[in-house]
């Protein structure tokens, strides 16, 4: 599943940060990628949310109660590692 969001809303260091243009990849529940968009992100997804008009809060896009945890946790880690959180 891939998500174009027009307006990607993390919230590092304790306050909203708007990332404009933003790619969210999920695969199995789990958020894998957190990055610019690019044109090959739609083409290589299965499914793809076009939300260019929308803000995106990628700890919600799972509401699952029982997945909640392990994507917000992923999500993090990706994050802090690409810089966005």
């Amino acid at each position: 599943l891939g998500i174009h969001a027009g307006h990607l809303l993390t919230m590092k260091g304790g306050s909203g940060v708007v990332n404009p243009d933003f790619f969210v990849g999920i695969k199995d529940g789990v958020i894998h990628a957190v990055e610019p968009i690019r044109d090959s992100h739609s083409k290589s997804c299965a499914r793809f949310f076009d939300a260019r008009t929308q803000i995106v809060l990628p700890g919600l896009t799972e509401i699952s109660p029982f997945k909640k945890t392990r994507i917000q946790k992923s999500y993090r880690h990706i994050s802090e590692k690409k810089g966005v959180l």
